[in-house]
């Protein structure tokens, strides 16, 4: 791999150049934030409690999500928000805030895991068939093999 910076010859995958010290992954004014990572997917070698995973479960849209992530998820969401009740109101608040944010998205998640559009969320908000919407993100089996929206996190 070639530096874009420096055009020295740098090993492949490297962060930083070892010539310019220049940074080629993450953009440097993301340097130390928690969603600096997001856009990586969801790597399957790791435990679904790995930094890495977790907030790509939580942060990003993209992918599936089958029924056993979606509640571990939750019940990460849950914890939180017991952890930060005991904690402060004012860090509840913040926690609720984001965890309707990363609600949204699992839910999202697990439509594409069943193979339809992440827009079917909007349907949550119509009487009766937010029900409907409801069944389907927790208790439907997802689609088998890969589908539009990514590889099957079972197989």
């Amino acid at each position: 791999m070639i530096c874009p910076y420096c055009k020295e010859e740098i090993q492949d995958g490297a962060v930083r150049c070892k010539h310019c010290q220049a940074t080629l992954s993450a953009p440097q004014n993301m340097g130390g934030s928690i969603i600096a990572d997001v856009g990586k997917s969801y790597d399957k070698g790791k435990p679904f409690l790995d930094v890495q995973n977790l907030k790509h479960t939580l942060l990003s849209y993209e992918g599936r999500l089958n029924r056993a992530k979606y509640w571990a998820a939750f019940g990460v969401m849950l914890a939180a928000w017991a952890l930060s009740a005991m904690i402060s109101e004012n860090l509840f608040l913040l926690v609720y805030l984001i965890s309707l944010y990363s609600s949204i998205i699992i839910g999202i998640k697990r439509l594409h895991d069943l193979d339809k559009s992440g827009h079917w969320m909007w349907f949550t908000l119509v009487p009766l068939f937010n029900l409907y919407v409801a069944v389907l993100i927790m208790f439907v089996p997802g689609t088998s093999g890969a589908n539009k929206y990514g590889e099957d996190l079972l197989s």
